[in-house]
């Protein structure tokens, strides 16, 4: 196991033979009865084409003996003025952070696009610089098939590895 991030529903698995990595979503890693698997874990699974090259298919063993510690967490930012989400970024030299959970979704946004079929759309927010992107995972856990082009939505605002994104939606 590379990564695993199981906000996102999703993560990356290293292939022993070579060939590169392989997408691993959620649904395989539920199926064999976890919520989430820790970087470094070993797992026996069976890979199909997916749509942007090699996924995981099914796990069909896992060993978490190989499972790389957690890193200590680092304390979260100070809550800063507007919309109860931290107050700066943290910093910090590459790796993957997991993203902190969020909260219920406290701000109006307007869906710009989602695709999914792409498993991943963006939403625009009032007073924010860039539209946020959300993923599909944030999508399925609110109950929800899908979003429309132009929908009312309430949102709450998480730090992603690539900044401020949608962890929570909901139908305005």
């Amino acid at each position: 196991m590379k990564w695993f991030n199981a906000e996102k529903g999703f993560g990356f698995v290293e292939m022993t033979d070579g060939s590169g990595e392989a997408f691993l979503h959620i649904r395989p890693v539920e199926a064999a009865g976890y919520s989430a698997l820790e970087s470094g874990t070993t797992l026996v699974v069976r890979v199909g084409a997916g749509q942007k090259g090699p996924q995981v298919n099914e796990i069909v063993s896992v060993d978490a003996s190989t499972a790389e510690p957690e890193p200590p967490r680092r304390p979260r930012p100070p809550m800063g003025g507007g919309g109860g989400r931290p107050a700066g970024r943290p910093g910090g030299g590459g790796g993957f952070q997991q993203r902190p959970v969020a909260g219920p979704p406290d701000q109006t946004g307007t869906v710009k696009w989602y695709d999914p079929v792409k498993g991943f759309g963006f939403v625009a927010v009032q007073g924010e610089s860039k539209d946020l992107f959300i993923h599909c995972s944030v999508v399925e856990r609110a109950g929800l098939s899908g979003l429309d082009q132009g929908q009312t939505v309430r949102v709450a605002i998480v730090e992603g590895r690539k900044g401020l994104e949608v962890g929570a939606i909901e139908l305005a």
